[in-house]
């Protein structure tokens, strides 16, 4: 994962906000997330930082990449096939495709044919136009905000300036012109389609101070995003819990076309990367731990792993990561006695074993059976209550900035405990050395998995259930770049660490986007079974017929990072002045 920073600066205050404290606190961050390569640079009055995890390629390319007619900065993987001929990295690929481009129109048919995670900004320094944007799914960070006037682009930014930043709204290709000063975005989205984007558009007015235009005259087209036919089935026909190994011809077809679809995302998403741990060097044989999965045991994560074991060479092991977190310390209630509040006081050991904890031995142990000639490492992540509250005031609130609710300070810190890597293995000391960390993103949005879910089922009048968990996971897809992926990225991707999501592909999108409500659960069917009903059976064919059964278990209760006494959407007191 790479950093990018961009700032349009006038002459007089250019330099005074680089020796800044906040802008060096900025640069320090980016580091951390591109440790191979940093480069920093100035053209036409923009400064330009790049900062490099290198992944694809022989050779990291040098961020930003320059010429006389461009200036390029990209975070990001590409999973095309590319043929990379004489080592190059997707960078070099899309450098190459950029200095092709003739037209504006040339820009938004290349963008349009990409896949992967990604955000940019591209200078074309003879129109002097100023392009960024996240991908469509909004999988990687980008921040844009005004600071002391200006216009500053970046993969993250401070606590100290979270007011003035928001998350880049992944609706399409925004153009800022240097010479008029407008900005103006062309879109892959139906803005107008939900209330949502139009708020998004909104708080942009707000933060960058500027009028945004919504080209009407352009659009850039996504192949993926059209409807496909799939094979006809009603999971609904099932009215009671039933055997998953008597399933019908036509869901037998459209899970292995799910499940090939996923297959191929995982193995992208595990082979495109560097041969070696972030521990060794090119120059040494390393046959340790490249690839992690953030692992609770449930079912998500668990289809993951088995998949990751097809693809990934027999000699290297997998780290299965799991945090958990001691448990919220109550405070004493006066009413107590002196006698009862010194019991209270007593040094009482941290019981690690929360209820992801528990899923995941059970599950690692169903994985040992059906995977045996792999060396799986389950690797368990315990954080007190002191760890994290320290965490959470100094370098974590930088992160998770400028998101600032008591969801993402949980979420965040799970996650960002979870890619540090530092647990134990059968309690002895150990510290993952994975580059790629794979994380089940998505899932749960796309295959009814929430409670949210079932209540919006249930709670329709009669005859409209189907339509309203429809129009639910369509609000849940529109929120998903929002509410969880830039932070994800944010938080992981301060430890070297590149996040990835295989269920959020592209041509896999494209399957689950065009499957009906009732062919991706049955929420008639109880908790456990009903949800994400179609992933369940896929996961039984898999042999995890374990997890298959598993509830749905949000990982901020599953760890036990989160106070179930708090409100997720309440702002955290970590993120108050």
């Amino acid at each position: 994962m790479c950093g990018i920073f961009c700032q349009i600066s006038n002459q007089q205050t250019a330099q005074s906000h680089k020796n800044g404290e906040t802008f060096k606190q900025i640069i320090e961050l980016l580091k951390r997330r591109g440790p191979d390569s940093f480069q920093e640079n100035e053209i036409d009055g923009i400064s330009f930082v790049g900062t490099v995890l290198h992944h694809q390629g022989t050779k990291p390319t040098k961020q930003p990449v320059i010429n006389e007619k461009y200036v390029l900065l990209f975070n990001g993987d590409l999973f095309m096939n590319l043929d990379l001929a004489d080592g190059r990295s997707d960078t070099d690929y899309l450098a190459s495709m950029i200095n092709e481009i003739q037209t504006e129109h040339d820009l938004y048919c290349l963008l349009g044919s990409l896949k992967g995670p990604y955000s940019l900004i591209y200078y074309n320094r003879g129109m002097e136009k100023l392009y960024f944007a996240r991908d469509p799914m909004g999988r990687n960070s980008l921040l844009i905000g005004s600071v002391h006037g200006e216009l500053v682009i970046s993969s993250v930014c401070s606590y100290d300036l979270a007011e003035s930043f928001m998350e880049v709204p992944p609706i399409g290709l925004y153009c800022f012109n240097i010479n008029t000063n407008e900005l103006s975005v062309v879109t892959w989205y139906d803005t107008n389609s939900h209330s949502f984007y139009q708020q998004q558009i909104n708080l942009l007015l707000e933060k960058v101070k500027k009028p945004v235009e919504i080209n009407q005259q352009e659009k850039i087209h996504l192949n993926w995003l059209k409807p496909i036919q799939i094979v006809d089935f009603n999971l609904n026909q099932f009215k009671e819990p039933f055997l998953l190994n008597e399933i019908h011809e036509e869901i037998n077809t459209a899970c292995d076309t799910f499940l090939n679809l996923l297959s191929k995302s995982v193995e992208e998403r595990v082979t495109l990367t560097r041969n070696y741990c972030k521990a060794c060097s090119i120059s040494v044989r390393c046959n340790h731990c490249r690839i992690g999965i953030l692992f609770s045991g449930g079912l998500d994560c668990s289809i993951l792993a088995k998949l990751a074991d097809i693809h990934i060479p027999r000699d290297q092991p997998i780290d299965l990561i799991n945090v958990a977190f001691e448990k919220v310390k109550r405070k004493p209630n006066p009413r107590q006695t002196n006698k009862e509040k010194d019991v209270i006081r007593e040094q009482v050991p941290i019981d690690w074993n929360v209820p992801d904890r528990l899923t995941a031995h059970q599950t690692f142990n169903e994985l040992k059976k059906i995977c045996p000639d792999r060396q799986w490492k389950l690797v368990e992540v315990n954080v007190t209550r002191n760890e994290l509250e320290n965490e959470l005031s100094t370098r974590l609130r930088n992160l998770i900035s400028p998101s600032k609710n008591i969801l993402d300070e949980s979420l965040g810190a799970a996650l960002w405990f979870a890619a540090r890597g530092k647990g134990f293995i059968d309690t002895k000391p150990y510290d993952s050395t994975c580059r790629v960390l794979l994380l089940g993103s998505g899932a749960d949005e796309l295959f009814a998995g929430y409670s949210r879910h079932r209540n919006a089922y249930k709670r329709a009048i009669p005859g409209q259930s189907e339509l309203s968990l429809m129009e639910e996971l369509e609000l849940d897809w529109i929120r998903l770049p929002n509410r969880n992926l830039a932070r994800d990225d944010r938080v992981i991707s301060d430890h070297s660490i590149t996040p990835r999501t295989p269920y959020l592909q592209e041509d896999l999108i494209q399957f689950i986007r065009s499957m009906k409500t009732n062919q991706r659960c049955n929420l008639q069917l109880e908790s456990g079974i009903g949800d994400k009903l179609f992933l369940r059976i896929c996961a039984f064919k898999l042999g995890l017929s374990e997890c298959s059964l598993f509830k749905k278990r949000a990982l901020q209760f599953g760890s036990r990072v989160a106070d179930s006494r708090q409100k997720a959407d309440n702002v955290s007191t970590y993120f108050q002045d």
